[in-house]
């Protein structure tokens, strides 16, 4: 630590010679070494005086690395403060910011990044604990910084449903940033709704949640979802972030837990779904066919399918695994309901295919494999034509849906009598699943689970195809 505060003093102009020596000699002798002392200095002699309150600013953004446009729109806000890029240049000649180059996306030039010490933002912390100025500093600088990055994770949610590989790329890149916003939002027990400027409404709430799907864990996912049920002020959004939790209690493989949860939301509330006009009932607003109630009633109903498929499944229940196919028809209803309105039309696409193929999941494990495929073909189609960009053709669910398909050509092949077309159906899988390896390779993937299943999956049709090759050239051999 001690060498570390005398290279801050090598590097600053603004301290002298004769007080290094006069540390370094107290250090020698062994007298307490003061870090807390360095920064102090480096921080007085800041000029111009904005720019000790542009530093405080940016210490919220803590040790991680950030762009000057992230950090013009941290400081400049409902009380701005002068930021241009020499403002920059005067905390790196002070050392108090570390800089670095980053490729961000191909065909584009190095970036330039910044980043505070860890040493640096710790100082920073206990300095704002003293000065009533630099605390307000820090307020605003928090609600400068939510309001942005709520703004930038609303655009990628929106992006993820033409062109999700490029969204991915932008999550990734976007991650520390994203995650400190939720953080926040969190620790200051704020309602994502407040985040947004103009219009409030549950889409582009979902707009934010989907990017938070991909970007944070399921047990951070499920703290804030219960937080944010907790300061819902409306019995929508209270449904909305329940059936949230639920979901990731089934990511988590917590069936009993979302099952429970999901019960006690359907009880309270009286949910019920009209199969007429798929008009939706709640308490207290009784009856309606508004957009919001639509689709939380949707996502609800999804939820509560997809967790009797997975308890139904695990346990061979059969009357489980029906209630879940009359749940997940209910929600493929109430999806193609949601294209009425504008706010949810872009999520009806995707959440229609995601719908599709749970039921063909459920149709396969009630052993009907033909309703199966079909379901599926339906999925792929509708994922299909939600896709703009040539570029996107290939993504994570469609990847999913394809590798259901082959599964059930497997399937298929095992119950057949027929030798020539069990392999031919054996043929078709094994097709399917190495053109979904060498997919999964090609945009990035082949380093997560799925990949893994992609691969078993693929090596248990090898094997079942070349075990029937044999046995059909020992019938033909021994054929007189």
């Amino acid at each position: 630590m001690a060498l570390k505060a005398v290279a801050v003093t090598l590097r600053d102009t603004t301290v002298d010679a004769s007080s290094l020596y006069s540390i370094t000699m107290q250090q020698s002798n062994g007298l307490k070494f003061s870090m807390h002392g360095f920064l102090q200095k480096c921080f007085d002699h800041l000029e111009p005086i904005d720019a000790k309150y542009m530093l405080m600013r940016l210490s919220i953004l803590q040790a991680e690395w950030f762009d000057k446009k992230i950090a013009n729109h941290v400081v400049v806000g409902k009380q701005p403060r002068s930021f241009d890029a020499n403002s920059l240049t005067v905390l790196e000649a002070h050392h108090l910011l570390e800089v670095d180059h980053l490729q961000q996306v191909k065909r584009h030039k190095p970036s330039k990044l910044y980043a505070l010490h860890s040493l640096v933002v710790k100082f920073l912390s206990s300095a704002r604990e003293c000065n009533a100025q630099m605390a307000q500093e820090v307020d605003i600088a928090k609600d400068n910084f939510i309001k942005y990055i709520c703004k930038r994770t609303e655009k990628c949610g929106r992006k993820n449903y033409s062109s999700p590989n490029s969204a991915r790329v932008n999550m990734e890149y976007n991650k520390s940033h994203v995650e400190l916003f939720f953080r926040l939002v969190q620790s200051e027990r704020m309602s994502l709704k407040d985040c947004f400027d103009g219009e409030k409404n549950l889409s582009r709430v979902e707009f934010v949640m989907r990017t938070a799907d991909f970007i944070l864990n399921h047990q951070t996912l499920i703290q804030f979802c219960q937080n944010q049920s907790e300061t819902a002020r409306e019995v929508c959004e209270q449904i909305y972030w329940k059936s949230r939790v639920a979901i990731s209690h089934i990511a988590c493989d917590k069936t009993e837990l979302a099952y429970d949860l999901l019960s006690s939301v359907f009880n309270e509330h009286g949910v019920e779904v009209r199969e007429t006009d798929c008009a939706v009932y709640m308490k207290p607003l009784g009856w309606t066919i508004d957009a919001d109630p639509t689709f939380v009633v949707f996502r609800l109903v999804l939820a509560r399918g997809k967790t009797l498929f997975h308890m139904g499944r695990n346990e061979k229940n059969q009357p489980k695994l029906s209630q879940a196919l009359v749940d997940l028809k209910k929600a493929e209803a109430l999806c193609d309901k949601c294209r009425e309105f504008n706010v949810f039309k872009v999520f009806s696409k995707r959440d229609m295919s995601i719908t599709q193929n749970a039921i063909g999941c459920v149709y396969f494990a009630m052993g009907d494999l033909t309703k199966a495929q079909g379901m599926h073909k339906k999925a792929i189609d509708s994922i299909s034509n939600s896709i703009k960009r040539s570029s996107d053709s290939l993504n994570q669910d469609l990847i999913e849906f394809k590798s259901n398909l082959a599964a059930c050509q497997h399937q298929l092949g095992l119950n057949t009598k027929d030798q020539t077309v069990r392999f031919r159906l054996f043929e078709s899988a094994l097709s399917e699943y190495n053109k979904l390896i060498d997919s999964n390779k090609r945009i990035g993937l082949d380093c997560l689970p799925p990949h893994v299943s992609l691969l078993r999956h693929r090596a248990e049709v090898y094997y079942m195809k070349v075990c029937l090759f044999v046995c059909m050239c020992v019938c033909l051999f021994f054929t007189p």
